[in-house]
């Protein structure tokens, strides 16, 4: 089967595979889609085989009675893993819906946003006292804001969230987050007080030195 596999593969590569683009640019060529699916291929045969010649096992230890109660052990060994992944699947399935729901509703709130954003910036909606070159800083920052909300509505609902191992992990990102941009956050912050204190606007005119 899989050399059956590995000859359609060839027999196809010219027609099938043309490579992924961006532009003019090619980003990966057929030779290496090709080499990818020869790998994977290669993969899945020779799991295919392990998992054949561990099933096979107990039927060969059946066969004499003094390796007979050395069958039902391996094969537990084979579904107990198997069936705990499973249960875990289909334990969080809610949880799954749910983080779907919640990322949907940002999604599209964020598009809202979005859209008014560019309507004050084009200066097809105005309110008062908010300036149209307000807007698409207010949106990036609400963006931030919603997405850093939205991760910590989700976290709950992850797998293995209440680990140890999964706490200690989010610490130590936002310890390394925390002490590795300090001086990203007070650029932003300097920014955003050119941004809103309205210091520059379109059609000022400016010295810088001579």
């Amino acid at each position: 089967v899989f050399i059956l596999i590995k000859k359609k593969i060839l027999a196809n590569k010219e027609s099938k595979f043309k490579g992924v683009f961006i532009k003019t640019y090619e980003l990966i060529s057929a030779r290496q889609i090709i080499r990818v699916l020869w790998m994977i291929t290669d993969f899945v045969k020779w799991v295919t085989i392990l998992i054949v010649v561990y099933l096979a096992l107990p039927l060969l230890f059946n066969l004499f009675p003094a390796t007979e109660g050395y069958a039902p052990i391996l094969i537990d060994y084979f579904i107990r893993p198997l069936t705990k992944i499973g249960n875990a699947i289909v334990a969080n399935i809610p949880n799954l819906i749910t983080v779907l729901v919640i990322i949907t509703i940002f999604k599209y709130t964020l598009r809202l946003l979005n859209y008014f954003a560019n309507e004050i910036h084009n200066g097809n909606l105005t309110i008062n006292g908010f300036y149209k070159e307000w807007a698409k800083p207010t949106y990036q920052i609400l963006k931030v804001l919603f997405l850093a909300f939205m991760l910590i509505v989700i976290f709950p609902y992850l797998p293995g969230s209440d680990s140890p191992i999964f706490k200690g992990v989010s610490v130590f990102i936002g310890v390394l987050f925390t002490f590795g941009s300090t001086g990203a956050i007070s650029n932003i912050v300097a920014g955003l007080v050119l941004t809103y204190m309205r210091s520059f606007s379109i059609g000022d005119r400016i010295k810088i030195g001579d």
